[in-house]
């Protein structure tokens, strides 16, 4: 990783977020399996006996019931998308929708701070007491682990039934929905996950070296202390400061 590869992911990131706010309002994208349901079952087999047993009644109880019935026909015909985006979202999103907008958008503004916390001001000898730094390293584990948290708790409920009591696994809401949901909220979140883990090694491995480098130039590192000159050395282990020197 570099600098010029961490504008790449951050720029990859906003395509993403963008990306899944596209696909949370428009299911019909992705979610074929569902859709097929809907054309077929709800507007195709229920909609027919809908209309066969209300073309029975007699005219006084049509009048009664026409509205619902024309709202039906109209979800089936000119509202036809818009209304499976709808019953989609509120039939089978249940606890995704945040891994198509709300992890990935704190992931983007996570990695606009951590870019801009490392571009604050050029890294120099009290680089690891730069808060700008510091604050980038903690937001690189911040991102991460949000991330993974919201991977795991999409993963838990498909592999275990118990942790999923409304019925995620029963076949009837199966039929409706499918597995779209789960397939397309687990790829956004890793996708987004492998980009906050290059972000995060980047920040890490920029604080390593230089720890490494502290630890093996310790007396070669100009610091800030309250008893060493802003620009001397620091004094050797027995070795007085400069400023003491000077006042003698």
């Amino acid at each position: 990783m570099s600098a010029q590869k961490v504008m790449y992911v951050a720029a990859a990131q906003i395509v993403l977020t963008t990306v899944g706010f596209i696909f949370l309002k428009r299911p019909y994208l992705w979610a074929w399996q569902a859709l097929d349901w809907y054309k077929n079952v709800y507007c195709g087999t229920e909609l027919n006996a809908v209309w066969a047993k209300y073309l029975s009644y007699a005219t006084e109880h049509k009048n009664q019931i026409r509205a619902s019935v024309e709202k039906y026909k109209d979800e089936c015909t000119q509202n036809y998308l818009d209304s499976f985006s709808e019953k989609y979202t509120k039939a089978c999103m249940d606890g995704y929708t945040s891994a198509f907008l709300g992890i990935p958008l704190a992931s983007c503004f996570l990695i606009f701070g951590i870019v801009a916390a490392l571009q604050y001001a050029p890294f120099n000898s009290r680089t690891l007491k730069k808060p700008g730094f510091v604050f980038a390293f903690f937001f690189s584990l911040i991102l991460l682990s949000i991330n993974l948290g919201q991977m795991i708790t999409i993963v838990i409920p498909l592999i275990n039934p118990n942790a999923s009591p409304d019925g995620i696994h029963s076949t009837n809401l199966r039929d409706k929905c499918g597995y779209a949901a789960e397939f397309m909220s687990l790829m956004l979140i890793v996708v987004s996950t492998i980009l906050s883990s290059f972000i995060a090694a980047y920040v890490i491995q920029l604080y390593v070296r230089r720890a490494e480098y502290q630890d093996e130039n310790i007396d070669d590192i100009r610091m800030d202390a309250g008893d060493v000159e802003r620009t001397g050395m620091l004094p050797l282990a027995g070795q007085k400061s400069t400023k003491t020197l000077r006042k003698k």
